[in-house]
């Protein structure tokens, strides 16, 4: 089964975010995985605090939303994920 997309001229398939080249085609959460530092559950996550569908797919973002995700990866602690969500950010033993 195919993807039919109503707003077809706006749909990007390769959708540039932080460097890498994230699929339009994938689901945001799915897509945004590639970006390194980012898993499973902190994708979902971000899609949470960006207030992000997480049933859209990568190619429908605006530019605006890909902002906000940016933003948010920029400065996690500050827009609202824990602290311990975080991968070892300095120290290789504890992680503070």
């Amino acid at each position: 089964m195919s993807l039919v997309y109503e707003k077809a001229a706006e749909f990007k398939h390769i959708q540039r975010i932080l460097n890498t080249n994230v699929e339009g085609k994938r689901k945001v959460p799915y897509a945004i995985r590639v970006i390194r530092g980012i898993g499973r559950r902190f994708a979902f996550v971000l899609c949470k605090k960006a207030k992000i569908n997480v049933n859209r797919r990568a190619g429908e973002l605006n530019e605006d939303e890909v902002n906000t995700l940016t933003n948010i990866l920029a400065d996690p602690v500050g827009n609202g994920i824990p602290a311990w969500f975080l991968n070892r950010q300095r120290d290789f033993k504890d992680g503070t």
